[in-house]
């Protein structure tokens, strides 16, 4: 078919009004389940400090002579551990002509990438916490302070391929763990994951309500570990086909499986790590909670800073567990 002469068309048209819907689609995940999970403290202090304890081991042979005069056993300290306290922030610059022009998708350019800062401030935090395997070090001059990692104070409760290992807390700081090289990587296995739940549960006696933290890669391994899931896998009246598992019944209770994005990655930028993690005896300490405020202006714009001064308080690491150095 040929166009009519002269056709006036869209192709020639001015004027035609821009078809801009008045939504932002941002796709970005932004869940923490780690933070979400565990309590909130309050710190006074760069360096926060509680104390550990336990009892004395089982005795078998505690019988006693009729009369006898009592003997006393020593007693132990109880140890002093801390973590440090660190800043994390982001800023924003939004100039005086961007906050006065009509805007699609949000009616104050400052307040929505504020919004978007705060997100992704929370998930800055997120990753340093568990994401990462960073010591604790104090602050010197032209160095800031760095809170250690949950992956620095695991010592306890551990699998972990050859060459690999942790320090835990030492001298007032928390060590990086020592990593396996990465021809030592080892399968996430079923059998790995029952050994350190049993140390937990030899160690804190407790692990009903652990969540087991993992990234995509070691949930597909543990959705397939050998158990009722493999063999209830389909529900053909509803015509769907399940491939997941939610919670793991284990010998010494029930550890809930739950998806983090940032965990650690090996060479193969495959999830390093699957962590278990009880989170009555976890905390995020806030030295200064989230807050903003205003930067001076220099020019004809406005200037703001969020900031948070926080660090990670583990109660005690033998409630924890991890199995490392996957591939």
């Amino acid at each position: 078919m040929a166009q009519p002469t002269n056709l006036f068309s869209a192709f020639d048209a001015v004027g035609i009004r821009e078809d801009l819907a008045d939504i932002i689609y941002n796709v970005s995940p932004s869940e923490t389940p780690f933070m979400s999970a565990i309590g909130r403290e309050t710190c006074s202090a760069t360096y926060h400090e509680w104390q550990l304890d336990s009892l004395d081991p089982v005795n078998t042979s505690n019988f006693q002579l009729e009369g006898d005069d009592a003997s006393f056993q020593a007693i132990t300290a109880t140890t002093r551990v801390g973590n440090r306290t660190q800043i994390s922030s982001k800023q924003v610059v939004i100039s005086g002509t961007l906050l006065a022009v009509s805007t699609a998708g949000r009616d104050n350019e400052l307040a929505y990438q504020r919004t978007k800062k705060a997100i992704e401030l929370k998930r800055d935090m997120e990753a340093i916490m568990i994401g990462t395997n960073q010591a604790s070090t104090a602050s010197t001059e032209g160095n800031a302070r760095k809170l250690g990692s949950l992956r620095t104070w695991l010592t306890s409760n551990t699998e972990v391929s050859t060459g690999g290992g942790s320090t835990g807390f030492s001298g007032g700081n928390t060590v990086a763990a020592t990593d396996s090289t990465t021809t030592n990587l080892q399968t996430f296995s079923q059998t790995d994951l029952d050994s350190v739940i049993s140390k937990m549960w030899t160690a804190s006696g407790n692990v009903d309500g652990v969540l087991g933290l993992c990234g995509a890669k070691q949930k597909g391994l543990w959705t397939n570990f050998d158990g009722i899931a493999s063999a209830v896998n389909t529900e053909s009246a509803k015509r769907k086909i399940i491939n997941t598992a939610d919670i793991y019944v284990s010998q010494f209770g029930e550890v809930r499986i739950v998806a983090e994005r940032y965990i650690r990655t090996n060479a193969n930028t495959l999830d390093r790590e699957v962590y278990l993690v009880n989170p009555s005896y976890a905390a995020v300490g806030y030295l200064r909670p989230f807050f903003e405020q205003d930067i001076a202006k220099t020019g004809d714009a406005e200037k703001k800073q969020m900031i948070v001064e926080y660090t990670l308080i583990v109660k005690n690491e033998a409630a924890h567990g991890i199995i490392a150095d996957l591939a």
